[in-house]
């Protein structure tokens, strides 16, 4: 298939993320924001053992879809943080709106820069969005240094093997987007180890 042109200014995006905060893309998107939706984040989280008991940090949370979701099917205690304070404003409201208040949280903050103590969750979720991350590594040790001793991370992102990469996606929608061309599953793999954490498991969701 091949991709249409799309004027729009890449330059005014301070960010890439800036671009899932239009409405046309978010409509796309849908409100988890990221593929896979809801179904994936149940995946991801399936070998965690999730329980009441649990404090849970979903990081880059967008519209807190995954946080509301796995509050109401868990009853565990979920801190979202995002950089982008209107969208976090928008997810207090869904949490409002389903009376999760009670179980839910949401924080305007930087990846790289969580504001929490260390060792204060039992499990962290971020999904497809560390190659949103200025600085992927800072963000991944930060996870690791708010996590319980113990604790586990269940991470998902797009990755590519260049190799097998068609001349297509050399398109400027794509960089828009964030597409990370580069980030193959053995590097992410190994900022995670560089992070301080173990991978335990990984899955191929293609």
């Amino acid at each position: 298939m091949e991709v249409p042109d799309l004027e729009l200014p890449i330059s005014d995006f301070t960010c890439c993320a800036d671009l899932y905060g239009f409405p046309l893309v978010r409509a796309l998107l849908g409100d988890s924001w990221h593929p896979g939706g809801l179904a994936l984040t149940r995946a991801a989280v399936k070998p965690l053992g999730l329980s009441k008991d649990h404090r849970l940090l979903d990081v880059a949370c967008g519209l807190g879809a995954s946080a509301l979701m796995l509050a109401q099917v868990y009853k565990c205690r979920v801190t979202g943080v995002d950089v982008d304070g209107k969208t976090v404003q928008a997810a207090r409201q869904e949490a409002l709106r389903y009376r999760l208040l009670w179980l839910v949280n949401f924080i305007e903050a930087d990846a790289a820069r969580l504001p929490f103590a260390s060792s204060q969750f039992d499990v962290a979720l971020c999904e497809c969005a560390s190659n949103l991350f200025p600085n992927r590594q800072s963000a991944l040790a930060e996870m690791a240094r708010v996590l319980k001793p113990g604790g586990r991370l269940a991470l998902t992102d797009v990755t590519f093997r260049p190799d097998e990469l068609p001349d297509s996606l050399d398109h400027r929608l794509v960089k828009m987007l964030c597409v990370p061309l580069s980030l193959g599953p053995d590097n992410l793999a190994d900022d995670i180890e560089q992070s301080g954490l173990q991978v335990q498991e990984r899955k191929d969701y293609s």
